[in-house]
């Protein structure tokens, strides 16, 4: 399961957006406005109701925080399925 986390000094309070491509681009996985530390809320790893193949995947959100005076914020990283 790939879910947003918010731990430390970030103070997360809202995921904007969460989008996860696989390695050719195509998005496998996109969810809007849903609270950081969910599990539930995260990808899988299914596509189209099709268990996707291990590999890396790129990920991408735009979080809001705690501290109204920063701005949405855009992160991305990647992560590793491994079946």
């Amino acid at each position: 399961m790939v879910f947003p986390q918010s731990a430390g000094d970030a103070a997360v309070t809202n995921i904007i957006v969460f989008r996860v491509f696989n390695r050719w681009g195509n998005k496998v996985f996109e969810r809007y406005n849903f609270n950081p530390n969910v599990p539930e809320m995260g990808w899988d790893g299914i596509f189209k109701g099709q268990q996707q193949p291990s590999d890396v995947y790129t990920w991408m959100l735009e979080a809001e925080f705690l501290d109204k005076t920063k701005t949405p914020e855009p992160l991305k990283g990647s992560v590793f399925l491994v079946r």
